[in-house]
């Protein structure tokens, strides 16, 4: 007498041990020295504008800090909003 599954044992046949799926290795192209260039050109660059922003918020600060000084000799000065 055979099962379901058309075979005499008693449940779905055995399957074939698989192999598990073997790592491939990918390979990718270095970079040619246009690349190079353009990320050493593009790191300069962007250290110089931080350094420029950083210079430029220390001058704003440095004139503000000039003209509340100018404003006091002149007897005004600028707004204060902290409570008396």
């Amino acid at each position: 007498m055979t099962n379901p599954y058309g075979n005499p044992g008693y449940g779905p046949p055995p399957q074939q041990q698989q192999r598990p799926p073997q790592p491939q290795v990918v390979r990718v192209p270095r970079d040619g020295s246009g690349m190079a260039a353009l990320r050493v050109i593009t790191y300069i660059l962007t250290s110089l504008a931080s350094l420029l922003f950083i210079v430029l918020v220390v001058y704003g600060y440095l004139q503000l800090r000039n003209i509340g000084a100018a404003l006091d000799g002149l007897g005004g000065g600028l707004p204060s909003f902290a409570p008396r």
